[in-house]
Order: C-alpha cells, then sequence, then structure tokens
C-alpha cells in the first residue's frame, strides 16, 4: 500500500494496462515483465516501425523487444529518447536504471533525460526502479523525487504499484446510466465560482452554493434573506413556521458553536428575538458581509454528503450520518468521484447505521435511487468544477421533503 501511496502522489492514472519496460539490465527487466503478467498489466508488443526508430540511436547489442535492454552503457540521450518513444505507443512505463560501475556522466544527467521525456507526455505515469540503494542511486532517486516521479528498488515493487494506478483508473471508468435532466448547467456554476474569485473570496454565501446545487439538480431548502422581520412576511405567508435563522457570511463557519444558527422558531415573538440577535452577532463578530437567512425547518433523517479535493485522487466523496453528530459518530464513507450509481449506493449502505434509513419507527425507508442519484451529480459537479475545494452538505435532510439545508463550499486559494 505505501508503494502504491508513492506513486499516487503524482497524480497521474494510466488510461489502459499497456505498459514498456526499459532497462539497462536485462535480467531485472524479465523480473518486471513477470511481475506484470502475474498482474495483469500487459507488456507491449512494439510495432515493427518503433523498433526501427529505437535501433536509429541505440546500440546494435540493445535488445529491442519489450523488455527494451538498452544494455549497461546507456547514458542520459538513451533514457531520453527510448522513453520518449516508448510513451508515445504505451499506458505507462516502467524505466528500470541500476548506475554502472563506470559511467560517462553523473547519474543526475540521466535523471534529467528522464524528466525531459516526462514532461512531453504528463499525463502518462512512468514508475521508475534502480536496484540500488548506493551513492550513485541516491543522487539519481533525490533528482527524481523532487518532481514526484515515483522511485522503487526491487521490480515487482514497481509493478505492484502500478498495478493499483490501473485498477484506480478501472474504478474511475466505471459508470452506470443515469437521469441527468434537468441537464447540468455547468456554465451557470461556473460563473457563480468565477464571480466569488473575482472578488478574492475563497468560500461562497449560501445563495451561490444553492445556485451551483440547482444547476446539478441537487435539491435546496427553500430560504430568503431578511433585515427584518417585516421583511420576512412574504417567506412566511409562503412556507409558515416553524423557521430556522441563521447568518450566512462567506467567512463564518461552525455556525453552531458561534451561536449563529437559532432553530425552532415557532411564532413572531420567537423570530422578532432571533433576528435581533443575529444582528448584534454580525456587528460584534464584525461580519461586514453576513446577511440574515431564513429556511424552514425540515424533518427527516439527517445526512452528510461531502466533497475533499485529494492531490491525487481528485475529488473523494463522503457520506454518512450528518447533523451534529458527525464528528462524534464519524460513520462515514468515500468515494473517488467520478461514482455511478452502483457504486453511490455501495457508499450508503456501507455505513454503520445504514438500518437508520430503512423502515424505521414509523418512518418510511429512505429511497435510495435519488439519494444515490445526488451522491453522482455531486461527484460530477465537483469534476466539472475544479476549483471547488471543498463541499459540506450538512444536514442532507431526506424525508417528506429531501434537501441539502446547510451548504459549505470553499474554493481553491488564488
Amino acid at each position: 500500500m505505501l508503494n502504491a501511496l508513492r506513486a499516487l502522489e503524482r497524480g497521474h492514472i494510466p488510461r489502459g494496462r499497456r505498459t514498456v519496460i526499459l532497462t539497462n539490465a536485462g535480467g531485472a527487466g524479465i523480473i518486471a515483465a513477470d511481475a506484470c503478467e502475474r498482474a495483469g498489466i500487459k507488456v507491449l508488443s512494439l510495432p515493427a516501425a518503433v523498433k526501427d526508430e529505437l535501433a536509429s540511436f541505440l546500440p546494435p547489442e540493445a535488445g529491442l523487444g519489450n523488455p527494451i535492454d538498452m544494455i549497461a552503457t546507456a547514458g542520459s540521450s538513451d533514457y531520453e529518447q527510448a522513453l520518449r518513444v516508448a510513451l508515445s505507443v504505451t499506458d505507462s512505463v516502467i524505466v528500470i536504471f541500476r548506475p554502472p560501475l563506470i559511467l560517462e556522466e553523473p547519474t543526475g544527467a540521466v535523471a534529467e533525460g528522464i524528466l525531459r521525456a516526462i514532461a512531453e507526455a504528463p499525463d502518462k505515469p512512468v514508475i521508475v526502479c534502480t536496484l540500488s540503494h548506493g551513492t550513485a542511486a541516491a543522487r539519481f532517486i533525490e533528482r527524481l523525487a523532487r518532481e514526484k516521479i515515483p522511485t522503487y528498488t526491487m521490480p515487482e515493487a514497481a509493478v505492484d504499484a502500478l498495478s493499483v494506478l490501473c485498477r484506480l483508473g478501472e474504478l474511475r471508468s466505471e459508470r452506470r446510466s443515469v437521469d441527468m435532466s434537468p441537464k447540468p448547467d455547468r456554465e451557470r456554476a461556473l460563473r457563480l465560482v468565477e464571480g466569488a474569485r473575482s472578488e478574492g473570496r475563497c468560500a461562497l454565501y449560501f445563495y451561490e452554493g444553492a445556485e451551483i446545487l440547482s444547476s446539478y439538480g441537487l435539491p435546496v431548502c427553500p430560504y430568503t434573506y431578511v433585515k427584518d422581520v417585516e421583511g420576512a412576511a412574504p417567506f412566511l405567508k409562503e412556507v409558515g413556521f416553524p423557521l430556522v435563522a441563521k447568518v450566512d457570511s462567506p467567512g463564518l463557519f461552525h455556525h453552531f458553536e458561534r451561536g449563529a444558527v437559532i432553530p425552532g422558531i415557532a411564532n413572531g415573538e420567537d423570530l422578532h428575538r432571533a433576528i435581533d440577535h443575529l444582528i448584534g452577532l454580525i456587528a460584534s463578530e464584525r461580519l461586514h458581509r453576513g446577511r440574515i437567512l431564513l429556511q424552514p425547518a425540515l424533518f427527516g433523517r439527517e445526512l452528510i454528503l461531502g466533497m475533499k479535493r485529494d492531490r491525487s485522487f481528485g475529488p473523494v466523496l463522503m457520506f454518512g450520518v450528518g447533523g451534529t453528530l458527525v464528528e462524534a459518530l464519524k460513520d462515514v464513507s468515500f468515494g473517488v468521484a467520478p461514482v455511478s450509481i452502483d457504486q453511490a449506493e455501495r457508499m450508503i449502505r456501507s455505513i454503520r447505521a445504514f438500518p437508520l434509513l430503512e423502515a424505521f419507527r414509523g418512518q418510511p425507508p429512505v429511497e435510495l435511487g435519488p439519494l444515490a442519484g445526488a451522491l453522482h451529480r455531486l461527484g460530477q459537479l465537483c469534476l466539472d468544477l475544479p476549483s471547488i475545494e471543498e463541499v459540506d452538505l450538512n444536514p442532507f435532510i431526506v424525508g417528506k421533503h429531501t434537501a441539502a439545508v446547510d451548504i459549505l463550499i470553499k474554493l481553491k486559494e488564488q
């Protein structure tokens, strides 16, 4: 697993299971090829045109099959040219460089040649094996490490890491058709994100998050902004009591801890007190962008849907028990976007509290299809909008009315 994590650090996933092995040590190349066969990785048969191109610069003694055995005298130019050729015909490359006893140039020069070739095909993973812990290998490894190129001592470890990358690529490509009507409005969502970034903000207002979610068909709790009780009258006529009042400010997190959420507003007197309290809070906390948000109180199962962008995996979705219990119970599951409907349902069923989503104390069971669809849509949203760093929909109420009640969306720092 640690081998795989090192390979994932660069974040490049192969599009398929084809690989080319490039080596200056024939025996190690054969070991790597055998390990690939056991792992289900295809050691690509090289076309004649590719062999001709390799023969144009490699010595006559070189082996032009796969593994490509460049023999022990191979230097930086050989590695750079051969790797460039290999990357043009395959999904990934395993590079084996065993520092020879006599080399006419520093091992760092070989590393530089490898890096130049990688720079021309940055979306294809290259896994490196050195067969050595010696001083010469250490300098070579150090240079590659600065560019997050994974290096391993033994060929089997390199192949194991590549196998994990291949499997991750296959999981990402698994999809099941889903009703995406209405069609996601990516342009609308992108305008909202870019609008916030143009103001130098890394967090969104509730209304911006609500519009982004709505652009992808995710349900949002009704809401309005008010300055006083009189301004709440039209909304109150529409939704009635009970209400929830809260402060909406891009710089305000952890609303409950800050006293910025007032639930259970049952009448006009409660509403008056709540608005007065929140006006005072905005002033005392100097929340110059703060606004008072009203929502109807929704009842049902409190869940959490979220996303955290990982440097290696990309958007990682989260599902679990929500509300104020999420940090105490830590009953959540994870999935790497995109998630199919099948994968989303497995995420939902995998939490310990899943029996609470079935028929329970007079409550009907939660319909898993729409809930899995919400996770699927959230994953697509986060893939389409790479500027979004984090999403936290807690609680996401599922019941008579299903909707995101709290919406926290953070953007990448500029």
